[in-house]
């Protein structure tokens, strides 16, 4: 059972991780980089764009290089009976406060493991590297873009799912191409697929009038600045009234803005500052604009008493740009917004996985008044959905 935050850890008493005692798990090392970018595109890009190399330059720039790198919270490698690396754990300590005291959380991300040449992978590389990772010191172990295999694994390990934060909405702008680009995805070649190609041109420009003249008024009532990290970090420390939130401080805010505005691959990074008439922040919003695409939210963020005018900028400012739709992790304390503004949720097969040793921490996760996912989560780092060639 987990403990409540007011309990001592004899297991941690030392300070010391125990997952040095883990079978065939060891800290990821620099001169580790080129195995795991190797194995990164043997996994999931054969014959695709991406280069080890690219992947390589990438690694060392989001484990060796961000502002929170810490020799105590390592990224994991499994090794296997070879020698080789055939596993990895991606780790980024974060700083967060739970109800105003001060905790490490540990985002873990990039979780691979090798197949061999029937395609089957080691079950037991995946448990060693969970277990490991959660016999670390950090207070909370947290992962924000899980499939399901992952979610199967974390959970015999002993960690949660929390449900409330594994949602994700979309906000339909161009209906009729979302629904082309769904059916493609699907591999679905039916004579509704065809005509539906067929009518977008004509239906979509209406459509997406339709889908933003609600939301003017209020969109325009605000204006837009580039958010800058100091304005983030104002944001963050005014409006956030989740229990357990991020504590970075500006410099780090500062290093991973520009982290996200180098994925090119993703689209193109808005970030942006909303204010209101008299030129008061209310809310901001970083996202990936994909003209002709669906458009990924980093973070969202507004003043309560102004949500509904900074989701409404957001929705028109993908739309004259031409985004089919704006797509994000939910957080439960803005669905009464976002509903208001014709936002749908769904699951989208991506869970939010959490582990503490405090009841309390998990507790308040299962709430929902836990600030997760996003720009505090693994979703930035994620190698898959990337185009490396851009980036290097």
């Amino acid at each position: 059972m987990p403990e409540s935050l007011s309990a001592a850890d004899p297991t941690r008493a030392d300070g010391v991780a125990r997952w040095q005692e883990m079978p065939a798990v060891r800290a990821f090392y620099e001169s580790d980089v080129p195995e795991v970018a190797d194995l990164f595109v043997r996994s999931f890009r054969p014959g695709g764009s991406a280069s080890a190399a690219a992947v390589a330059a990438y690694t060392r720039r989001a484990y060796f290089a961000n502002p929170w790198r810490d020799d105590a919270y390592p990224c994991l490698v499994h090794e296997g009976r070879d020698g080789r690396i055939d596993g990895f754990l991606g780790v980024i300590p974060r700083p967060v406060r739970f109800r105003g005291a001060a905790m490490t959380a540990a985002v873990a991300g990039n979780f691979m493991v090798r197949a061999d040449a029937s395609g089957r992978r080691d079950p037991l590389a995946a448990v060693n590297l969970v277990r490991a990772f959660f016999a670390g010191t950090q207070d909370v172990s947290l992962t924000d873009t899980a499939n399901d295999l992952s979610q199967s694994i974390w959970q015999a390990c002993g960690g949660v799912t929390a449900r409330m934060h594994s949602f994700t909405w979309i906000r339909p702008i161009r209906p009729f191409r979302l629904a082309v680009e769904e059916l493609a995805k699907r591999g679905d070649r039916s004579p509704l697929h065809a005509l539906g190609r067929m009518v977008c041109p004509f239906a979509d420009p209406f459509a997406a009038r339709m889908a933003v003249r609600p939301l003017r008024r209020a969109a325009d009532e605000c204006v837009v600045d580039e958010l800058r990290a100091s304005d983030l970090r104002k944001a963050l420390s005014a409006w956030c009234r989740h229990e357990l939130s991020p504590d970075d401080d500006e410099a780090s805010l500062e290093w991973l803005l520009e982290e996200v505005g180098r994925k090119n691959g993703a689209g193109i990074a808005r970030r942006s500052l909303v204010r209101d008439a008299h030129g008061v922040p209310i809310g901001w919003y970083v996202f990936y604009l994909k003209p002709g695409g669906i458009s990924e939210v980093l973070g969202l963020g507004a003043d309560p008493r102004h949500a509904d005018r900074v989701v409404s900028r957001l929705i028109v400012d993908a739309a004259k740009e031409g985004a089919i739709a704006l797509r994000c992790r939910s957080d439960p304390e803005l669905v009464t917004f976002l509903s208001r503004r014709y936002c749908f949720f769904y699951n989208a097969g991506a869970w939010v996985l959490a582990h503490s040793r405090h009841t309390d921490v998990l507790n308040t996760i299962h709430s929902g008044s836990a600030l997760l996912g996003g720009l505090h989560g693994e979703t930035w780092t994620r190698f898959t959905g990337d185009s490396f060639d851009e980036e290097v």
